[in-house]
């Protein structure tokens, strides 16, 4: 079953990642901010290095029920993959299999998750 994420729901992800990116202090990249479909993934980023941009997307479909808890989490997850880790990113996929960087990236995030928000989702 899909469940639909809301313009409400949107807005509420929107504020949660102004929230990270002033908490994690990843203003020094240009965020944008976008409600549209994507595979199975919750939401994802797009990034641009030379133009110093990040789009992050809310899927408009969701396999779960998007919960304040669940949204506030993927935001964070977003943020902090995108905003913090982009520049290891890059480096990474130099010389490392892209397949690699993104599952390290995400044990990465995961534990951050974790830590800061409080709860355990491996």
């Amino acid at each position: 079953m899909r469940f639909p994420t809301t313009p409400e729901h949107f807005e509420y992800f929107k504020e949660r990642c102004v929230y990270w990116i002033e908490k994690l202090k990843c203003d020094d990249w240009d965020w944008g901010f976008i409600h549209g479909k994507l595979g199975l993934c919750l939401a994802q980023f797009d990034i641009s290095y030379t133009g110093r941009g990040i789009d992050v997307t809310l899927n408009l479909k969701w396999n779960e029920p998007p919960t304040e808890k669940r949204l506030d989490r993927v935001a964070f997850h977003e943020v902090y993959e995108g905003g913090v880790l982009s520049t290891l990113r890059a480096y990474a996929l130099m010389t490392i299999s892209t397949d690699t960087v993104n599952e390290e990236t995400h044990r990465i995030v995961r534990k951050m998750e974790n830590f800061l928000l409080g709860y355990d989702t491996r």
